[in-house]
């Protein structure tokens, strides 16, 4: 379900990195949502849990792509 849910975040980078479009975009949700699969992440690295590591970080990336592209491009 982790990389589910990482399939359906790539529209919404996509929008905003491909065709500069911000509408509707929070950057403090998605700035919000990067800091908690941080702490997930550092959760996972501290009970050395690789599935909680791996999909976790790799929502850290997807979350910072969709939080700066919005920043750069509001």
């Amino acid at each position: 379900m982790g990389v589910l849910g990482l399939l359906m975040a790539i529209p919404q980078t996509a929008s905003i990195w491909v065709y500069h479009e911000t509408a509707g975009v929070s950057v403090f949700s998605w700035t919000a949502w990067t800091l908690i699969s941080a702490f997930w992440t550092l959760f996972g690295i501290l009970h050395k849990e690789k599935p909680i590591i791996w999909i976790n970080g790799a929502w850290v990336i997807a979350n910072a792509l969709v939080a700066l592209g919005a920043v750069i491009y509001s």
